[in-house]
């Protein structure tokens, strides 16, 4: 057998698969920053720019942003998300499209687009993002997200009297 000093496990060369855009990308080492994620996607071609803006996924569904310079842990299976910074990105908030300029947003934001774009809500309603599975999660007015085409809001009146 083996002395337990020779054998190696997953993860023992101190690299860490994550996926970057739904593609499995490798990292060299758990600690990084916004940058280094991008360029070692961009590296094993993920077809992304050093501008694009990276959010990464959270365990309640929402994607927050990572600046540049933003020292991170990363771990095996995390998910991260580029998205060209000043692109239009087209959403839906309660079932109609809206278009967004940009990947960065606030919960306000959206729903300032959203009544702009003329969808049938007000800007104090309660803003969530779908999930899937009937799932939502909420995002506050002032709390910034990483958007990306398709995903679902959904926005009602605030029914709290107290």
């Amino acid at each position: 057998m083996a002395d337990s000093a020779e054998v190696k496990r997953v993860g023992d060369d101190g690299k860490v698969e994550v996926v970057v855009n739904d593609k499995p990308e490798v990292l060299e080492g758990a600690e990084q920053t916004g940058a280094s994620v991008k360029k070692a996607a961009i590296r094993q071609g993920v077809k992304i720019g050093d501008d694009f803006v990276l959010g990464v996924e959270l365990p309640d569904g929402k994607t927050k942003p990572v600046a540049d310079d933003e020292k991170i842990a990363v771990h095996a299976g995390e998910r991260f998300v580029a998205v060209e910074k000043n692109a239009k990105v087209e959403v839906s908030v309660n079932d109609k499209p809206v278009v967004l300029e940009g990947a960065e947003q606030t919960g306000a934001r959206v729903k300032k687009v959203a009544v702009e774009q003329n969808v049938s809500i007000k800007e104090d309603f309660v803003l969530s993002i779908e999930l899937g599975g009937g799932k939502t999660t909420l995002i506050g007015d002032d709390e910034v997200i990483v958007v990306s085409a398709g995903e679902r809001f959904l926005a009602i009146e605030n029914d709290d009297n107290s």
